[in-house]
């Protein structure tokens, strides 16, 4: 059964009172973490796992999708550091090796409540190996890398590795991961081509030292955002974020753990009511009219605005808001309020509504 449909029978279940238990049912949100970790390493040079799954557990994510972790090297003391923040977490882990290491591993892994069905590890393109870990669940996909921090060339090879294994998945796909790239980097230019991010990309996510680069010169990356949650553009209109933030810890590893919180959009938030233009809005900077010379044709992305009960009052005091987005056509109102909205601005300006 896909996320959809579970969603649709969790809230039936509710209004009907047929009752659940809580782990019978799907998310009512989804809470992804990505976090560079460091091999637990605190820039107080100390290796602390049980800091490390601290942080984890404050954030509370269903998916913990975690890069640089080792497995049974000297560096660590020969720790199982998978098992050992699965056993500080209670979530199960799904480590990958991308190189062999001091005796031991070094990869990524991923923290879920839920056991995956299925994973696979696709070896991608640097000077030191990189690895793609692809779990799938019951009702998603959940994927992590860590990116080659050498020459854009090897980043950008991956990418179509990438494409390639999510591409087989019918369910939504989630990639998330330390992608040494800047958000106006080619590299991410490449990856939105099937990818919609759903993080925070405005605030920094690494704050530790300069790093050499390809022409063994340091650079400094402290300054940009470089880990990511994503979602396959097919799935990504089915998500909603709730909360996107960088969490600020610049103590348990040299980067700062990212969260996204998700909320699923049923089927029929994706109709749109439409009301014809021109029709007055009430926006940040006072009135906004709509007229087909200023907006955008695709009507979806233009402009999200609010829409007043009752028509516009003086200053804008007053009234209930409702979002909605300005477009060519008209006012596009997205549910859970296209329906009292569109009653709204019915009564607000005596216009016809037209379902999209």
């Amino acid at each position: 059964m896909n996320v959809k449909n579970r969603m649709l029978i969790a809230c039936l279940a509710i209004v009907v009172g047929i009752g659940a238990k809580a782990a019978e049912t799907p998310w009512e949100t989804l809470k992804i973490m990505s976090f560079n970790v460091c091999h637990c390493e605190g820039m107080d040079g100390r290796i602390d796992i049980a800091r490390t799954a601290a942080r984890i557990r404050a954030e509370d994510p269903d998916f913990a999708c975690l890069q640089e972790v080792d497995w049974r090297t000297a560096r660590v003391s020969g720790v199982d550091e998978p098992a050992e923040l699965a056993r500080l977490t209670g979530l199960h882990d799904t480590f990958a090796k991308a190189i062999f290491y001091r005796g031991g591993q070094y990869g990524v892994m991923i923290l879920s409540r839920e056991k995956p069905l299925s994973f696979e590890q696709i070896p991608l393109p640097g000077e030191e190996p990189r690895i793609l870990l692809v779990c799938e669940f019951r009702d998603i996909v959940v994927a992590t890398s860590h990116l080659s921090v050498g020459a854009e060339a090897e980043r950008k090879a991956s990418i179509p590795l990438i494409r390639r294994a999510f591409a087989k998945f019918k369910k939504p796909v989630f990639f998330t991961g330390d992608w040494n790239a800047t958000v106006d980097s080619a590299v991410l230019r490449d990856l939105r081509e099937f990818l919609v991010l759903k993080s925070d990309t405005a605030c920094q996510t690494f704050h530790g030292r300069p790093i050499n680069g390809p022409d063994g010169q340091p650079y400094d990356m402290s300054k940009f955002c470089i880990d990511y949650v994503a979602c396959d553009k097919l799935h990504a209109p089915d998500f909603e974020v709730v909360d996107a933030h960088v969490v600020e810890d610049r103590e348990t590893s040299d980067h700062a753990p990212i969260v996204t919180t998700l909320s699923f959009l049923p089927p029929a938030a994706h109709k749109p009511v439409l009301v014809p233009a021109p029709v007055s809005l009430k926006t940040s900077d006072g009135l906004y009219r709509a007229r087909a010379t200023e907006v955008s044709e695709t009507v979806v992305t233009k402009r999200t605005v609010d829409a007043a009960e009752g028509g516009l009052p003086p200053h804008g005091r007053g009234g209930r808001h409702l979002r909605c987005v300005v477009g060519r056509r008209g006012v596009l109102l997205r549910p859970p309020d296209a329906a009292s909205a569109g009653r709204v601005l019915v009564r607000a300006f005596g216009l016809p509504l037209v379902h999209g």
